[in-house]
């Protein structure tokens, strides 16, 4: 198992656990207590150590069997994640066993087959059956614990349990078969897993045991099991946590990281790719950091941050908007191009229905060399009311309709009584079931505030995004 073959399995570990939750280097390393230069270096080629493997095993269920020898059989699969469901889960990572004591019984059982075997029982000649160096075989019964590799080398000659190597579970021949369950309480980090999620319940999210235990799909004596630290919650519960209230994993299982992922946009995006400051956020997007501090909370992220971060991290653009984790985290594929066209304009008069305007097809055309549908066309806006946005009475705005819109997008919205407005969409209203929900933004006495639309899904003929705003020459 080389370091390629661990990273491709815990990304698809991940996605499978928490529902296809945005995945990135920063929450794998707070969900599994190390530092991020660490992951990095795996990424790079460098195979974990033992105590590294062992976490690995621990937090995301990958039995120790592949990650050792990059074997397993269904049989081993069940019987570990059986075991890890109702012993160690959430428990706080302690280090393997003493290897001193691990070692002994190595040589214990090397000496017996030697001695069957008539052949000679010496440390030296155990030396030479592992091929290893006299310093590598003292080093070791001191209880320094081998590389990686070695222990591979060991599980292999000796065939000996992978669970019994790395976490000191179960025999050292038969693995698990003869292991008793635990029930210690579940801790992290010296803290009660059960204290940790009553914090957040009572003082974060300011939910009763009973709304919390119906939002995450529990029954209510169950979740008293958790906030007891008499239970820990399986990777589905722990996956719904995340996704319905945006709780950490890592924080409940270890105490790395926020308990509650942040409710900025911008500080959700830092957090998953581990940027510290706007200014790193902004290299690693290829921007200027002013564009970073000029994108406050309420405003759009742009649709090609949305592309770059989808590429390059898999974030979600509707994760990244409202910190709800979709199951499916897809832009959806873009549609047939068609490159540099003329395309036919829209103008939009003020007929002065809560900023619905008249369509009205013109007598122009423009020309675009931009990557849009055979379906896009071009829209001149009037009124103020998206200036915030960038979009000003005049510009030109390219709308496709074969692009899916994402919150926080601007949409061209046209109802079917053919009047017509572009406004920042905001998603399904959280008020009103089957109505859709926009925003735009009125002044008085100079002074601008956001003002928000409700629209019923049957009244609307077309909802679009728009693409790309310029200024008519």
């Amino acid at each position: 198992m080389d370091s390629k073959q661990l990273i491709d399995k815990i990304e698809k570990t991940w996605s499978k656990k928490f529902d296809n939750a945005p995945y990135s280097l920063t929450m794998l390393a707070q969900l599994l207590g190390v530092k991020l230069s660490k992951i990095r270096q795996w990424k790079e080629g460098q195979r974990p150590n033992a105590e590294d493997l062992a976490r690995i095993a621990l937090r995301l269920g990958i039995t120790p069997g592949w990650l050792l020898l990059g074997e397993e059989t269904p049989e081993q699969l069940e019987r570990y994640r059986n075991w890890l469901n109702n012993s160690l889960r959430g428990k706080s990572f302690s280090a393997p066993p003493a290897w001193a004591e691990q070692y002994k019984v190595i040589f214990e059982h090397w000496k017996r087959e030697a001695v069957q075997s008539k052949q000679a029982v010496s440390k030296l000649a155990f030396e030479r059956t592992l091929g290893i160096s006299h310093g590598k075989a003292v080093s070791w019964e001191k209880g320094q614990r081998p590389k990686t590799d070695d222990l591979e080398m060991l599980a292999r000659k000796f065939n000996l349990s992978p669970e019994w190597l790395l976490l000191g579970i179960g025999a050292p021949f038969t693995g698990l078969e003869s292991e008793a369950v635990q029930t210690q309480p579940i801790e992290a980090d010296g803290r009660l897993l059960g204290d940790m999620l009553h914090d957040i319940i009572s003082y974060r999210l300011r939910m009763e045991p009973t709304s919390f235990a119906e939002s995450i799909g529990v029954t209510l004596e169950e979740l008293e099991g958790f906030l007891s630290s008499r239970t820990a919650p399986s990777w589905d519960t722990l996956a719904r946590m995340l996704t319905v209230h945006g709780i950490n994993p890592g924080f409940l299982l270890c105490g790395q990281g926020p308990d509650v992922w942040p409710t900025s946009a911008i500080d959700r995006i830092k957090l998953a790719i581990g940027a510290k400051t706007n200014a790193e956020l902004a290299r690693d997007l290829d921007v200027w950091a002013g564009d970073i501090e000029e994108w406050p909370k309420n405003r759009v992220i742009p649709r090609e941050w949305h592309n770059k971060l989808l590429k390059k991290y898999g974030l979600s653009p509707s994760w990244i908007n409202s910190g709800k984790f979709p199951t499916n985290a897809e832009i959806p594929p873009a549609p047939p191009v068609v490159k540099g066209r003329i395309l036919p304009v829209t103008g939009l008069a003020t007929c002065g229905v809560q900023g619905w305007e008249c369509k009205n097809e013109l007598a122009l055309t423009v020309d675009t060399t931009q990557d849009l549908s055979a379906k896009a066309f071009a829209v001149i806006p009037t009124g103020n009311s998206m200036e915030p946005e960038g979009i000003r009475e005049g510009y030109i705005c390219y709308v496709d309709p074969e692009r899916e819109p994402v919150p926080n997008d601007a949409v061209y919205i046209e109802r079917k009584d053919h009047t017509a407005t572009i406004k920042l969409y905001r998603g399904s209203s959280p008020d009103r079931p089957n109505f859709t929900r926009v925003s735009g933004w009125l002044e008085d006495n100079g002074r601008r505030f956001e003002i928000f639309i409700d629209e019923a899904n049957d009244n609307i003929a077309l909802l679009a995004p728009v693409v790309i705003v310029k200024r008519k020459r």
